[in-house]
C-alpha cells in the first residue's frame, strides 16, 4: 500500500541530508486556513457517493490512512538488514505523520547533542544543506539536558536542497510534557505540537505546499513504540489539487523486533479531486508487518447521501474485500462486493 509521491498523503515533503521531513495538520479552524500562506480553496460540501467516484473515494481515503506510515530511515528489517521503504527517486515512497514526527525528533535529540545549549537562553545555529541552502534552528530549553513543558525548536529552513527536494519553510515543535530517557534511544514519552505556518516543498519539478497544527503522543517501550497524531485542520496544495483533512485522530504501533505494525485513521477529507467531502472511519484497525499491506483491518467511506463504501483486508495480504451500499445505505445490509488486488485499488471502481 505504499504510495507514489504524486498521490495525495499526509505528508510533508521535505528531508534534510536524510533526516528531518515534517507533516502537519490542525490549524486555527477559518476557513479552510491553516495559518500564514496555506489555504483551502476547493470545495467543501460533503459529496454524494456513486458508482461513477465511489471507487475513487475509497482508494483516496485508504491511501491517507496508510500514510500513517513509518520512519523510512529506520524500515529495516533487522534480520538481513534490507531496505523496506526508502524515499528516493520520483516514485519515491515517504513515511506518513509518525514517521515525520519521529524524524523531526530524531533532528531534536542530534541538535541537543551537537549544540552548546544553555539553560534559560535562547540558542540559534545555522547549518548548510547539502547542495546548497541553510537551515536555522532557534531552541529555548529550561534544562539542555532533558526536555521541559514549555520548551521549543524553531527550524527554518531555506532553499535547502538536500539533492532530493528543495524546501523553504518554518516547523515549530513545542514540548508539553516528557518523561523517561532524555536521549530518546531507551524508553519515553514525549508530548507536544507541531506548528508548520507554510512549509514548501519542490521535488521533481512539483512543488508542494502544506500548513497546519498537528498534537503528538510518541512514546517507546522496550521494542515497542507508538504514535498518536490529532488535529484540527491540514492542508496541502499541490499545482491545481488541494486536499484538507479536519478534525483527524490517527493511532499507530509498531514492535520493531519483527515488524508489527498497527495503525488506524479517522477523520473527514475534502478535496478537488472528489469535488467536495467524504468522511473516514477505520472500523477495525489495520494489522500488517513492516510496511507489507494489512491482513487485517476494515475501512469505511461515507458520503453526503449517506451512500458508503467499505474496504476489508483479507488474510492473504494480496487482496482486499470491497462492500458497498449505494442506494439504500441505512437497511445494514451490503448492495454489493467484490475483490481486488491491493495494486489494482487506485484504478478500480464500483460496482
Amino acid at each position: 500500500m505504499l504510495r507514489r509521491i504524486a498521490d495525495y498523503r499526509l505528508v510533508l515533503i521535505g528531508l534534510v541530508t536524510a533526516m528531518l521531513a515534517a507533516c502537519g495538520g490542525g490549524g486555527d479552524g477559518g476557513n479552510g486556513t491553516t495559518g500564514t500562506g496555506v489555504t483551502y480553496t476547493g470545495p467543501t460540501a460533503a459529496v454524494s457517493i456513486d458508482n461513477t467516484n465511489g471507487g475513487q473515494a475509497i482508494n483516496l481515503a485508504n491511501d491517507n490512512v496508510d500514510s500513517l506510515g513509518i520512519d523510512a530511515p529506520s524500515l529495516i528489517n533487522p534480520a538481513t538488514g534490507v531496505v523496506l521503504q526508502d524515499d528516493g527517486g520520483n516514485a519515491g515512497k515517504l513515511p506518513g505523520l509518525s514517521g515525520q514526527v519521529r524524524r523531526v525528533l530524531e533532528w531534536v535529540k542530534t541538535y541537543q547533542k551537537e549544540a552548546s545549549l544553555l539553560t534559560g537562553v535562547t540558542t540559534t545555529q545555522t547549518t548548510s544543506c547539502l547542495n546548497g541552502g541553510t537551515v536555522t534552528v532557534t531552541a529555548s530549553l529550561a534544562d539542555p539536558n532533558t526536555l521541559t513543558p514549555g520548551d521549543f525548536y524553531q527550524i527554518t529552513f531555506n532553499a535547502c536542497n538536500d539533492g532530493f527536494s528543495v524546501t523553504s519553510g518554518t516547523i515549530t515543535l513545542n514540548v508539553t510534557a516528557f518523561t523517561g530517557d532524555t536521549s530518546m534511544v531507551g524508553d519515553f514519552t514525549l508530548s507536544g505540537n507541531l506548528v508548520i505556518p507554510d512549509f514548501r516543498s519542490t521535488t521533481a519539478g512539483v512543488t508542494a505546499r502544506v500548513g497546519g497544527q498537528l498534537d503528538f503522543e510518541q512514546s517507546r517501550s522496550g521494542t515497542l513504540e507508538t504514535g498518536r497524531i490529532t488535529g484540527r485542520r491540514f492542508v496541502l496544495v499541490e499545482g491545481s489539487r488541494q486536499l484538507q483533512l479536519t478534525d483527524f485522530d490517527f493511532y499507530e504501533s509498531l514492535d520493531t523486533n519483527g515488524g508489527a505494525r498497527t495503525y488506524s485513521a479517522d477523520f473527514t477529507l475534502a478535496s478537488t479531486e472528489i469535488g467536495g467531502s467524504i468522511t473516514v472511519t477505520t472500523m477495525v484497525p489495520f494489522q500488517a508487518i513492516w510496511s507489507s499491506p494489512p491482513t487485517v483491518g476494515t475501512l469505511r467511506v461515507t458520503g453526503g447521501n449517506g451512500a458508503w463504501v467499505e474496504l476489508e483486508a483479507l488474510s492473504d495480504g494480496t487482496n482486499v474485500m470491497l462492500r458497498w451500499d449505494l442506494t439504500d445505505p441505512y437497511d445494514g445490509a451490503d448492495a454489493g462486493s467484490k475483490v481486488v488486488a491491493w495494486n489494482v485499488l487506485p484504478n478500480t471502481s464500483i460496482p
